[in-house]
């Protein structure tokens, strides 16, 4: 960080230097106060939506994407952790348009396309803007193809010095009362079975230990987290600059969860010759350690051996009656033998037992330089470089059971660098000629990544709790390495005639030299949209009421690629197989396209005090990349395998509505946005088995009830009730039909407050918890308490029938907001607030299970819930800002 910093100084000696006026604060949209209305009608060339730091979720928020959560018509932002410090998201633009290369966008922070924008402070983000038409992505090429996120850090200062400072800590409450058994409950449920002549061969894993213990409890944790934010700002001569320093301490409420990073940000911006040569220099640095205990290889295999389970869902599954520690001091257990518990661990034992430690270090440099040639005509040279360090180092202590008093150490270590270096000249023409204005880019970019992933793992023995590094029973040892180049050549036009009418179009030329190939492909990619503000027509100038009424329509083709991280070796070497009809599969499979019709309109009504917008999208990715393998007729003994054989399509609406609903010392602004999405996927190479299906789709035994003996019974193609059905009934699909968000912001002199309220409906969830509780845990779920005994064992079949598929309809109170803004007769302080928040407030649903967003709501295998990630949970914060 220290030569970041004296690289930045020196640069802006040199700048200062040669400086001859002030500069002008960069050309960004700012919502005024009292005329936001009008503002959030999307810029002129209708590029995306844009959030300014006043309009932002409040509230804590580990990643800046919770900023804008429900907040955006069509893009879904999905914690699968709930409150985890290190979460875990789902994004996703405009629904599932891949099977097999994720729904990853591009995050462009400052001008630096990044791999994600997590390191950054939400204190120190200015703006947030969205792309979601492939029309308004295709310039940033295939990895744009999924949708564009871009983030600004530091847009105006002010000619002054300033400084501000913020804080806020935070707890952590668990949201519901436990959907599980307590001892007396296990204790009763077992009772009520004991009865019963099938139990007497499960009897011997329902052992009463004669505890009480709150396993949830044990290895829960109760800390105070804080964050601590400085910034500045100011001019110097025809100088800018402004720079933060910030850091968090996060604990989440499970023991060994947490995470702490320092982070580092500067921006300087320069003038000269006349106001026609500009330059800005941008550096950021982070430097985060978290604790987890999702994704731990050891953690899972310390639970149950190599059966994927959740660290969450056995503390919830343990039995109940088993203490923490026995009469000897030592870790108690679960001495059954049932099916698979011979494999348990005491929670605490296995938490206490295992180390997660992983780091992530990120540095960013953006140098951009503008320079007017002539009048309306700009040449502008860019250099960014990204580099982030991602280590993780993974240990088990154990206990041997071959030799008494014998403990082993198993470590593993992860070490991961990607560094990106993009290069880019643009000319820039701008021209007024009467009417008629005209905007004319030519741009080149060339993008060299590298990355370099190294893996290492040993397992170490100790005597006698004797550390002995000579010890070494096994090691292991990998390094992979690789680089790729993307060269990009970019043409765009945009045309108005005064004001009405405005025309766009261009193109991306790729070519790349990716990961997976050693070949350099080349893929074009046009993009055209028009513009019609009819408000401005005669015909409707008549109407007082309306302000602005704009149409616009649009289209592009875009590409997606095969993520190299993912598939580099599990697909690096792809079998030529013949497939029955199916053509030869190639070495590598070809990227698939995507192409898209986007029309809406955007209208603006009674002086700026309400704003609609909509837009309905039509698009199809064809050519989509198959895994062949997933389906088990058709391996033929290779290795799994890619192919391009899948179309799928996808539209839908959107509709937003921005109010200024009060004006007066009461102020009331409110927000609504609904996002609907239809989507379907068919198999070119096996048409008869994936015909216009939609994803998401659940298939399986139709549910009819239990016999007198208590045999699961289902419903065949016929209607009739038998023991053998058949399996393929429709019974659900995972995606919803519909979004809402509704963000409400009251203001009454120096109070203010603000509350989002999320919603999804129009789907179900496979909630398997129960089932899997049934089959591999000791402790189970509330709802059993009311079955028998047979009908439990009976329960498990149901695995694959419509009795476990769920209601998933949600409405979630989220990010409230109370905020007081101090007022002061000097100029010094200039402002300062005190604010409380909650995240999570309340959720309404129908499902059992503690959070419907658990079971992933899009991607490419929506609605299933296996287990919990992390409690659910609600946080308390508050917090302080001032500006001096």
């Amino acid at each position: 960080m220290k030569k970041l910093y004296t690289l930045s100084l020196l640069i802006f000696i040199f700048f200062s230097s040669y400086a001859q006026i002030a500069s002008l604060p960069d050309k960004v949209r700012l919502n005024n106060e009292n005329d936001s209305i009008k503002d959030e009608k999307f810029d002129a060339e209708h590029k995306g939506i844009v959030f300014e730091k006043e309009e932002f979720n409040k509230g804590v928020a580990f990643s800046p994407l919770e900023l804008i959560q429900g907040r955006v018509a069509g893009m879904v932002i999905n914690s699968m952790d709930g409150n985890d410090p290190n979460p875990s998201l789902q994004v996703q633009i405009r629904g599932t348009s891949t099977l097999i290369n994720g729904s990853e966008l591009l995050y462009v922070v400052d001008g630096i396309p990044v791999q994600s924008p997590d390191f950054l402070v939400p204190e120190n983000i200015q703006s947030i803007e969205v792309l979601k038409s492939v029309a308004t992505t295709a310039k940033y090429g295939v990895r744009g193809a999924n949708g564009v996120v871009i983030v600004n850090t530091f847009h105006e200062t002010p000619k002054k010095f300033s400084l501000s400072y913020s804080t806020y800590g935070y707890v952590e409450s668990s949201a519901d009362n436990s959907m599980f058994m307590s001892a007396d409950e296990w204790r009763e449920l077992k009772s009520d079975w004991s009865n019963d002549p099938l139990m007497e061969r499960d009897a011997s894993y329902l052992i009463d230990y004669g505890a009480n213990t709150d396993w949830m409890e044990e290895i829960s944790q109760h800390k105070i987290s804080q964050a601590h934010n400085i910034g500045f700002s100011g001019s110097l001569r025809n100088t800018q600059y402004s720079g933060s320093i910030n850091y968090h301490e996060y604990h989440g409420i499970m023991q060994k969860t947490g995470n702490k990073e320092l982070t580092g940000q500067l921006s300087i911006k320069q003038s000269a010759l006349n106001d026609k040569f500009h330059a800005s220099l941008n550096l950021a640095e982070s430097t985060e350690n978290s604790i987890q205990i999702n994704d731990n290889p050891y953690l899972c295999s310390e639970i149950f051996g190599e059966i994927p389970v959740n660290f969450i869902s056995h503390v919830n599954g343990y039995n109940p009656t088993v203490p923490v520690y026995d009469e000897n001091g030592s870790f108690a257990r679960d001495t059954s033998d049932y099916l698979y518990h011979s494999f348990n661990s005491n929670p605490v034992k296995a938490l206490m037992n295992t180390d997660d430690n992983r780091s992530i270090d990120d540095i960013l440099v953006a140098l951009n330089i503008d320079y007017e040639v002539v009048k309306g005509l700009k040449l502008i040279v860019g250099y960014s470089y990204n580099n982030r360090k991602t280590e993780n180092v993974f240990s088990k202590l154990s206990t041997s059971t071959i030799y008494e008093g014998e403990q082993h150490l198993s470590s593993q270590r992860n070490n991961y660098q990607y560094i990106e270096k993009t290069y880019s000249t643009k000319m820039n023409y701008t021209g007024h000629y009467g009417d008629h204005n005209i905007d004319i880019s030519l741009g080149y970019s060339k993008v060299v990544d590298n990355f370099c992933n190294l893996y290492r793992d040993s397992v170490i023995t100790y005597r006698e709790s004797v550390i002995t590094e000579g010890l070494t029973t096994s090691k292991s040892f990998s390094l992979y390495m690789d680089e790729g180049h993307i060269n990009q050549s970019f043409f765009s036009v945009d045309y108005d005639y005064r004001g009405r009418y405005r025309l766009s179009g261009g193109a991306i030329n790729e070519k790349s030299a990716g990961f997976l190939s050693n070949t350099t492909s080349s893929y074009l990619m046009p993009f055209a949209s028009f513009e019609w503000s009819v408000g401005e027509e005669r015909f409707l100038s008549g109407i007082k009421w309306l302000d602005a009424f704009d149409v616009h329509v649009d289209y592009g083709i875009t590409k997606h690629s095969i993520k190299s991280s993912d598939y580099y070796e599990g697909y690096s070497n792809f079998l030529v197989v013949d497939l029955s009809g199916i053509p030869y599969i190639p070495v590598i499979p070809d990227l698939e396209t995507k192409k898209e019709l986007n029309t809406g309109f955007d209208i603006v009504l009674l002086s700026g005090k309400i704003g609609l917008t909509a837009d309905y999208y039509r698009e199809k990715s064809s050519d989509a990349v198959f895994e062949f393998s997933s389906f088990s007729s058709y391996e033929v003994g290779s290795p799994a395998g890619l192919i391009n054989c899948v179309n799928l399509w996808n539209n839908g609406l959107e509709l937003g509505v921005n109010a200024s609903v009060l004006d007066k010392a009461l102020k009331w602004d409110m927000s609504f946005n609904y996002s609907t999405n239809n989507n379907a996927h068919s198999n070119a190479c096996l048409d008869a088995y994936l015909a216009q299906q939609p994803i998401g789709n659940f298939y399986g035994y139709k549910f009819a009830g239990f016999s007198d003996d208590n045999e699961f019974l289902a419903y065949d193609t016929d209607g009739n009730i038998t023991k053998y059905a058949s399996e393929d009934f429709y019974i659900g699909n995972g995606h919803p039909k519909s979004f809402y968000g509704l963000f409400n912001k009251f203001r009454y002199k120096n109070l203010e407050l603000s509350f989002l309220v999320r919603a999804a409906e129009g789907f179900e969830i496979k909630n398997f918890n129960g089932v899997n509780f049934v089959a591999y845990a000791q402790n189970f779920p509330d709802d059993l308490a009311d079955m028998e005994y047979p009908e439990v064992i009976n329960y498990l079949r149901s695995i694959r029938s419509d009795l476990i598929i769920e209601n998933g309809d949600y409405i979630k109170l989220d990010h409230v907001y109370i905020g007081y803004n101090i007022p002061f007769k000097n100029k010094s302080p200039q402002s300062a607030i005190v604010y409380v928040t909650c995240n999570n407030l309340a959720i309404i649903t129908g499902f059992s299970g503690s959070d419907p967003e658990a079971a992933g709501i899009s991607g490419d295998s929506p609605g299933v819930y296996g287990y919990e990630r992390y409690p659910f949970t609600r946080l308390y914060s508050l917090g302080f800002k001032v500006n001096f």
